[in-house]
């Protein structure tokens, strides 16, 4: 399935209005004696958010009704910003090695033994940088990061080296509705749109999607 890689959805419209983060499944099943068993379903969530206070600027409405047709509603990701959840230091970002010359960005949250490492699939060009801890000392060095899948491409690896990042990324999303819903809320009152009715989109589902990440 495609993906679009840019445009990302609007950054104004994400800051401005949205509402949800990271959801788990989990099935709860309660005994006759109130004790309760527990299966975890998926082993990492998937972020679900909404637009709440809608997109009212002209600009803002063209933006996201654009995306929306190249989606073609629920049909194609794209990138979106999680202004709760968008970039880590080289505290929380690892590079989890896949062979002697590849890796996978990974964001890591909380501490052992129960931590979730997140597989980070959209780093956003231009942020990244890696650092190889060798011996115990951290040293910068030259990777190549593929923006698509995640994916760090490096040389020089020795046995026992490990391997940190900092940046920023965005998550693979997709909208959650077939239906862009727009109410005319009246006329225009900006003379660069020529008396043409204000828009508003108070209700748009956006949901996290899965893809492939680096892969040998």
């Amino acid at each position: 399935m495609s993906f679009i890689e840019s445009p990302r959805f609007p950054d104004a419209v994400s800051m401005s209005g949205m509402d949800g983060g990271p959801v788990y499944r989990t099935v709860l099943h309660t005994t006759q004696g109130g004790r309760e068993t527990r299966a975890i379903e998926w082993a990492y969530p998937l972020g679900e958010w909404e637009l709440a206070s809608g997109i009212k600027e002209p600009q803002d409405y063209d933006a996201v009704r654009d995306l929306f047709r190249m989606a073609r509603g629920r049909a194609i990701g794209f990138r979106l910003r999680d202004w709760a959840d968008y970039a880590c230091g080289h505290e929380s970002g690892v590079v989890t090695l896949l062979g002697p010359t590849l890796g996978q960005l990974v964001r890591r949250y909380g501490q052992a033994p129960n931590a979730e490492d997140r597989i980070i699939t959209k780093p956003v060009v231009g942020t990244v940088a890696v650092r190889r801890v060798r011996a115990g000392v951290p040293s910068a060095i030259a990777a190549t990061i593929d923006h698509a899948t995640g994916g760090v491409v490096f040389s020089g690896h020795l046995e026992g080296d490990t391997y940190t990042w900092a940046g920023e990324f965005d998550v693979p999303a997709r909208f959650d509705t077939d239906t862009l819903r727009t109410r005319q809320t009246g006329p225009a009152d900006r003379g660069d749109f020529g008396g043409r009715p204000l828009l508003s989109v108070d209700a748009l589902p956006l949901r996290e999607i899965r893809v492939l990440g680096a892969v040998l």
